[in-house]
């Protein structure tokens, strides 16, 4: 919105346009102000990725003869990631017949973030005549953080594990434009932070001093932080131009970390751990640096990821000797133990290769499914040039998947029901669309991962599983070629025990596997098959049987719960009765297996048939190949045990030896081996 006069003015104003150039001709100021909304939508069509809010207003004046100008700016209202309390910003530069001055202020509603002012002897004629002089003329910049304290300056930032504490810093910068100099200061005194674990108070960080500096030549950088018994001491020389000559140190003892990780930005600013560290870095340049010394971090927390969860009570040791670097790692992850005990070889500071032992017992990651992992992963790396290799063996590895309990978690992404179109386009966006991602072409890191037998439990499958798989990565992509496939198993579904003949999941470079999974179920007239192939993201089933004189509609029948009733042509009202019937019970089933006091395997209702009466079966696992059960029947026929015990031992994948013992005498043993052609 411009200021100016009224339309006679403006019409001189114009008529002497030229004479404006003209510094011997006065003008009176022309002040031109403009109003912004700084909006993340608006900010994108610009090219500005943000989701940082406000209200801009600019206004600029140029004076009379091009002798003066001035600018304000002023942001009101500014939110957004990562500033949670709403921040005033307030900038204004001016340039007379003396020098060009500015002053830059940012405030909150409960203490001021920054205050910088600046000076330079310049003016508009001496700019007009040669701009390059601005490079020599000095420079006089200073700056503060005024005392305020550390909860009001950390809640702006949307941070509250600080509870206490004040903090105060200044900037001076000095030298010239073209080639400044400076030095920072900020100084916090007795930061305090919550209780941990079991109300365990933390050491409060009695004072912490960080100062900077720039002189030309040499970067500095010191951090002095004391505790009661804790002390921690960080210092660092750089100079660009002799990187060999520049040293880093750092030196810890009995310093708890939780005080200083709260100014850390993202998932650091949960970290803890009492520190004890004694390390020198010699040279800068990462092939030829020296590394020496040790690291020891005793009851650290460490967040990983939201997949993996956070390491806690852990203890982290590093070693750095000549040529070598040891790493050992112990601590809870979830409700499970993570051990990583590995050794590097180092050229200079960077590592060439080395060797990692992992050892996970009941590690469970987050998310809607949390299966519980035990496992033993010995890993070898080595680097070649820019590429690293490693060979990496999981062995005794055993998948729990727990009972669920909770809600089943609603579906990912768009909801079914709403659509989203772009003006000129006829694609809705937000609906999947398949696409193989291929591996990436320039690689970083190529692991070669062989997966031994490994036992996987979970309330509806029973199996061993094997593989390798050969995973490539970049910044960008991920890679994955190979198979891991079931060795034997067992899956319960709607009531029934499927043999698994057959169960692979193959990699041909995408992260979107190919699916080969057959299983089978033998009734006394038939036998029915059901295969599960496709890509995961978009699979198919396929139904078939032996012998083949079953519909599509009819098998799926029977996948349900339903029975065949000798007669393939007809009877599909009482097989869509018998699905429905078993399909309920054993829905019902399972809401009284998740409430009993006891943990049971299987729990199922049978429906009637033509060669069966109505049965529950009530079993459990009592080891990996041993099943035992008992099935009372309703209304038992006159040839079928009113109750009976059943136990199932499997030798192999397909042989299995079966005894059943029942109240009538109808008792018996069986030596079952399967083998499809």
């Amino acid at each position: 919105r411009g200021q100016r006069g009224d339309q006679s003015q403006r019409n001189e104003e114009d008529g002497a346009a030229e004479g404006d150039l003209d510094p011997d001709v006065p003008h009176p100021p022309r002040p031109l102000g403009v109003l912004l909304v700084l909006d993340p939508g608006l900010l994108d069509r610009f090219g500005v990725v943000t989701d940082l809010r406000g209200r801009a207003s600019v206004v600029a004046t140029l004076g009379a003869g091009l002798r003066q100008a001035d600018l304000a700016v002023e942001v009101r209202e500014l939110r957004g990631s990562p500033i949670s309390e709403p921040v005033i910003a307030q900038f204004t530069a001016a340039i007379d017949g003396t020098d060009a001055h500015t002053h830059l202020a940012i405030r909150a509603r409960s203490a001021t973030l920054l205050e910088l002012t600046g000076r330079v002897p310049i003016t508009l004629a001496q700019l007009r005549r040669d701009p390059r002089a601005l490079l020599t003329r000095p420079l006089a910049l200073t700056g503060s953080v005024p005392s305020a304290p550390a909860p009001a300056l950390l809640g702006v930032f949307g941070r509250n594990e600080v509870t206490s504490g004040t903090i105060e810093g200044t900037v001076t910068v000095r030298g010239t434009v073209g080639a400044p100099r400076g030095t920072a200061r900020l100084v916090g005194t007795h930061i305090a932070v919550p209780p941990g674990r079991g109300g365990k108070p933390v050491k409060t960080l009695d004072r912490i001093l960080i100062e900077g500096g720039w002189d030309g030549r040499v970067a500095r950088l010191s951090i002095d932080g004391t505790q009661q018994r804790g002390r921690l001491q960080l210092a660092a020389v750089v100079e660009p131009r002799a990187l060999a000559r520049s040293t880093a140190t750092i030196k810890a003892t009995a310093f708890d970390l939780a005080p200083v990780l709260a100014f850390a930005p993202g998932p650091a600013g949960g970290g803890a751990g009492r520190l004890d560290a004694d390390l020198r870095m010699t040279g800068l340049d990462p092939g030829s640096a020296q590394l020496a010394g040790e690291l020891h971090l005793v009851g650290a927390r460490l967040p990983i990821s939201p997949q993996v969860g956070t390491l806690r009570r852990a203890r982290i040791d590093v070693v750095v000797g000549a040529r070598t670097m040891s790493v050992n790692v112990a601590g809870k992850l979830g409700p499970g133990d993570l051990a990583i005990a590995s050794t590097f070889t180092l050229a200079g500071a960077i590592p060439t290769g080395g060797t990692a032992q992992v050892t996970l017992r009941k590690v469970s990651p987050i998310g809607s499914v949390e299966p519980v992992i035990d496992a033993d992963i010995d890993a070898t790396l080595e680097r070649q040039g820019t590429l690293w290799k490693a060979a990496i063996n999981v062995r005794k590895g055993v998948v729990r998947v727990p009972k669920g309990r909770g809600e089943k978690l609603k579906p990912i992404g768009t909801p079914p029901d709403m659509v989203f179109r772009v003006a000129g386009t006829t694609v809705p966006l937000g609906q999947p669309t398949r696409t193989v991602g291929a591996p990436p072409t320039a690689p970083g890191l190529v692991a070669r991962i062989r997966i031994y037998t490994l036992y996987i439990e979970a309330p509806e499958i029973r199996g061993l599983v094997k593989g390798r798989l050969t995973v490539s990565a970049d910044a960008q992509a991920i890679g994955v070629v190979g198979t891991i496939e079931a060795d034997r198993g067992m899956l319960d579904l709607f009531g029934r025990r499927y043999a698994l003949d057959r169960a692979a999941v193959r990699f041909d470079g995408s992260t979107d596997p190919l699916l080969d999974v057959r299983i089978s179920y033998d009734f006394p007239e038939v036998t029915t098959i059901t295969e599960v192939t496709g890509r995961l993201s978009d699979p198919d089933l396929v139904m078939t049987s032996t012998p083949s004189t079953y519909s599509q509609g009819q098998l799926l029948g029977f996948l349900l719960g339903g029975e065949p009733s000798g007669e393939p042509g007809g009877g599909a009202r009482e097989r869509a009765t018998e699905a429905g019937a078993s399909f309920i019970a054993n829905k019902i089933g399972g809401y009284v297996r998740e409430a009993l006091p006891i943990d049971i395997d299987v729990l199922r209702y049978e429906a009637a048939s033509a060669t069966s009466s109505a049965a529950v079966t009530v079993g459990t696992w009592l080891t990996r190949s041993l099943f035992l059960a008992y099935q009372r029947r309703i209304e038992a026929r006159p040839d079928e045990n009113s109750n009976q015990g059943e136990l199932e031992y499997w030798l192999s994948r397909r042989v299995m030896v079966e005894g059943v013992v029942g109240d009538r005498g109808y008792n018996g043993v069986d030596l079952l081996w399967r083998r499809r052609y």
